[in-house]
């Protein structure tokens, strides 16, 4: 199959889940105002362009001002929020949507729209404890050579990788470090940090049930004393992943039914570190 059709189902399958179909941390609500000046706003980007209901969605961009306003995503107005900074959006993806649906905020329209999921796909989340993970990495630093303990720096995003007969598909096609990151939302009052997807029917029998690699990367783009494509404490996440799941190199799951996480009853898959024992 041609590289560029890889590239594009993978544009389309990570995205958010619907968030009352797994467990994980109890999100607050943000209500907003419709009387917000949100003339000033641009968009940069919407992600995910597929979604279910209910999906957790970001539009990154800037001039969105502190105060909540209100959003219009195919004609649907959105006055609830996960999240809303100057640069960027967090909410979840209203019902009644149709394919193509645009993105509005104030008289900005992105350039994305947005498609609901078809029936059949797998949702997944990525769930990390950064402060769990902080303790543990201030205890083991010396281990990897380091000299002081690296610490998380915000934002935090994820990353992934395919892998098929010697060529590569996802971000790493991007640059580990290019725009291709999917940010992540910090759960209010926590250390944790989420990230949700959604495989379809296509993109599972497009990648035929292969391995994927994941790693993290945090706002630190200078200390990179153990590897060029992230953080150094983001790295030493990756190994002990790894380590604790019996993968070498990359932490790695399976984006299908077969993965021994896949929950019948939702049609989900949740991934978390430190792993539930």
């Amino acid at each position: 199959m041609p590289k560029f059709k890889f590239l594009v189902v993978f544009s389309i399958i990570f995205s958010s889940l619907f968030l009352s179909c797994v467990s994980g941390p109890k999100l607050t609500e943000l209500s907003g105002d419709i009387n917000v000046d949100l003339s000033a706003a641009e968009i940069y980007s919407v992600n995910p362009t597929t979604v279910l209901p209910g999906t957790m969605m970001y539009i990154a961009g800037s001039g969105f001002g502190d105060i909540p306003g209100v959003i219009n995503i195919g004609g649907i107005d959105v006055t609830t929020f996960l999240e809303w900074t100057d640069d960027v959006i967090w909410f979840r993806a209203p019902e009644g949507l149709t394919p193509d649906s645009e993105v509005q905020v104030g008289y900005e329209i992105a350039e994305s729209f947005i498609t609901p999921a078809p029936e059949g796909s797998i949702t997944v989340k990525w769930i990390l404890d950064a402060g769990k993970f902080q303790a543990d990495a201030n205890e083991k630093f010396t281990k990897y050579g380091l000299e002081v303990a690296p610490v998380w720096m915000a934002p935090l995003y994820i990353k992934g990788e395919w892998s098929k007969s010697a060529e590569t598909y996802g971000l790493k096609d991007a640059g580990w470090d290019g725009g291709s990151r999917q940010n992540m939302l910090n759960v209010a009052g926590t250390d944790i940090w989420m990230s949700e997807a959604i495989f379809t029917p296509e993109a599972m029998d497009t990648f035929d049930n292969m391995a994927m690699k994941f790693a993290f990367e945090d706002g630190d783009n200078e200390t990179r004393n153990l590897s060029p494509y992230e953080s150094d404490i983001a790295c030493m996440l990756k190994k002990e992943w790894a380590a604790a799941i019996g993968a070498s190199g990359d932490p790695i799951t399976r984006m299908s039914e077969e993965n021994t996480l896949f929950d019948a009853d939702s049609r989900s898959i949740t991934i978390e570190f430190p792993l539930k024992k």
